[in-house]
């Protein structure tokens, strides 16, 4: 077991690494000095040390996320947990989806984007929304009955 604080390495693409996760519409690790910023709240609620805060939102439900995110994530994810108190020494496949899901915790507010809409739909809207300004920037100008001929082309492609 980890006995001491740590902080996270910088050195390798963090946004790529959850590209690797196909159904991750948005995640984050930020590193938490301290939830204590007044004096004078009382220190029982320092935390001692830095804590990693990792959130996402995804597709599907949390165990299945969390299997992939193990498995798709395993030598990220023993160099960004592996840093972490309790974490197990071998940050391998079963003993961090046991101590992700045990260090999990609720949150009292959270917001997605497009709570029902899955990130397949999002990426082809932007995909489309991108077709749709090549398209208006490369026809600016053109006659009405050029421009729609054009579009009605640009729709059967």
């Amino acid at each position: 077991m980890r006995t001491s604080c740590a902080t996270v390495s910088r050195d390798f693409a963090i946004p790529a690494v959850l590209a690797k996760l196909p159904r991750t519409h948005f995640g984050r690790w930020v590193i938490v000095p301290s939830f204590v910023k007044d004096p004078t709240e009382p220190k029982e609620n320092d935390l001692g040390c830095s804590y990693l805060l990792f959130s996402s939102t995804f597709d599907g439900p949390l165990d299945s996320y969390v299997d992939e995110l193990c498995s798709q994530l395993a030598p990220e994810a023993e160099r960004i947990w592996g840093c972490c108190i309790g974490c197990p020494e071998s940050a391998g496949r079963p003993g961090l989806k046991a101590y992700l899901l045990h260090n999990q915790i609720e949150t009292g507010l959270f917001f997605s984007a497009y709570p029902t809409t899955s990130l397949e739909t999002v990426k082809e809207s932007l995909h489309t929304r991108e077709q749709t300004i090549a398209f208006a920037t490369r026809t600016q100008g053109m006659e009405p009955a050029a421009l729609h001929k054009a579009f009605l082309e640009e729709l059967r492609s």
